[in-house]
């Protein structure tokens, strides 16, 4: 069972806008039971709920969240079957007040059902599953508030799809394995669609291992971004942006294609891994309207810096490179880094030669964790990311460095103490667009906190 609480207050800056007042909680509880012990039953159910509000303006943001979930591990046959099955349902309503308006609701209904078998014959682990999820949309934003000619009101959205896929681990020498897997799609906006993969694990000795394969990937609009009915707003305090669906939305595929080498020996383990992955029809979004700084834009009555849409970028790639490492300096003191390159490029449509919105060049992670004391952990960690343009957005995000430090006491078998300082530099990337700058992290953060298990 878990339980948290959170009220922050209004972050604003004299220069820059940053956060608005905002009120959380969430209860999450799970029931357990093995009545046998080769199965294992868990029972999950979890309610959430947030408000944002700003000064003394007239507006507020509100959500509700409840969701439920069984789930069932279950080995058979001595272990060599194993089943794992789960039903999931979320029910969830958002709701806006603005100047002007009635209340504005938005509510989604998403169900899911997936079941994945594995059996171990001989050399081959073989998976077979199915999944079915179904997604459910009432958006009644501004309903009554879309003038725009050409432009029918969108109230409710329904879409379905099933899949069923096979996964095949077959270990051809006792240091080779090789996986191929398929998965077969239907939906009911887009049909039917095909993934494969193909990856091989070869263990060369003690010390040296290759990874590496070639796979497809496949990743359909949501209901907002596929249907021109549905408008979508962001920004800490509305609307900073508007984002308009677009009916000839396709899904997004590509290729991706990787290649790892890892090595380990003793207390250090290092690991390279080049990448590269070929779109087609990849999901993006370009500006249709900037605001200037006596004209803000328009969209179905609705005011904004910016109004973009979605839409399908024909062919773009990414290549780059990431490095992993891993080592127990002491028994105590433990270090971790990673650094990720990514060059990416549009390789046709308005933005030829552009890159990718949302994919800095650079991002690179540090952590310490030092237990000084069976009893008591210190940790910190640093993060870095470059800045990355939005091309077709005339806006851009800063680069930007973090450090977080915290402690974990064990006060006993029973009860953790734990507290943090994050952002402990208060930096303060903003988001540039050409008539505002608006603050993209949350500023310097205290935490406390205590675990209970019984």
């Amino acid at each position: 069972m878990g339980a948290d609480y959170l009220d922050r207050r209004d972050d604003d800056s004299p220069t820059k806008e940053r956060f608005v007042k905002h009120q959380a909680g969430n209860l999450d509880a799970t029931i357990s039971l093995s009545p046998i012990d080769t199965q294992l039953w868990d029972l999950n159910v979890a309610k959430g709920n947030q408000e944002k509000t700003h000064n003394d303006k007239a507006w507020y943001w509100g959500f509700d969240r409840d969701a439920a979930s069984l789930s069932q591990h279950a080995w058979y046959a001595d272990d060599l079957v194993e089943v794992k099955n789960f039903i999931s349902y979320e029910k969830a309503r958002t709701e806006y007040r603005v100047p002007g308006m009635d209340s504005q609701f938005i509510k989604q209904n998403n169900f899911e059902a997936n079941s994945a078998n594995t059996f171990t014959l001989a050399d081959h682990k073989l998976t077979l599953g199915v999944n079915f999820t179904r997604n459910e949309l009432n958006d009644t934003f501004g309903i009554a508030d879309k003038q725009a000619p050409g432009v029918t009101p969108v109230s409710k959205i329904t879409r379905h799809g099933w899949a069923v896929f096979a996964e095949d681990a077959w270990m051809i020498v006792p240091d080779f394995t090789l996986t191929t897997s398929a998965r077969l799609d239907h939906d009911s906006y887009f049909g039917y669609h095909v993934t494969p993969k193909l990856y091989g694990n070869w263990t060369l000795d003690e010390t040296w291992a290759l990874k590496g394969g070639v796979s497809a990937g496949y990743k359909k609009p949501d209901l907002r971004q596929n249907n021109a009915g549905f408008t979508s707003v962001y920004g800490a305090y509305p609307y900073s942006e508007i984002g308009i669906g677009n009916d000839d939305l396709k899904p997004e595929q590509s290729i991706n294609t990787e290649l790892g080498v890892y090595w380990q020996h003793d207390a250090l383990a290092l690991d390279a891994t080049l990448f590269h992955t070929k779109f087609k029809d990849k999901i993006s979004d370009h500006t249709i309207c900037t605001s200037s700084a006596t004209q803000q834009c328009q969209y179905n009555g609705y005011t904004a810096d910016s109004v973009s849409q979605y839409i399908n970028v024909g062919d773009a790639e990414i290549y780059g490179l990431e490095l992993n490492g891993d080592w127990q300096v002491t028994a105590a003191l433990k270090a971790n880094a990673n650094y990720t390159y990514t060059h990416s490029e549009q390789k046709s449509g308005e933005y030829k030669g552009y890159a990718l919105n949302d994919f800095p060049s650079s991002m690179a992670n540090v952590s310490l964790t030092w237990n000084t004391t069976s009893d008591l952990e210190l940790w910190t960690k640093a993060s870095w990311r470059s800045n990355s343009p939005d091309i077709g957005k005339s806006s851009s995000t800063d680069a930007y460095a973090l450090v977080d430090l915290g402690a974990r006491y064990h006060l006993n078998k029973q009860v953790t103490l734990m507290s943090g300082i994050y952002n402990l530099f208060d930096v303060n990337p903003v988001y540039t667009t050409a008539y505002r700058q608006t603050a993209m992290l949350e500023g310097r953060r205290y935490n406390f906190g205590g675990r209970v298990e019984f």
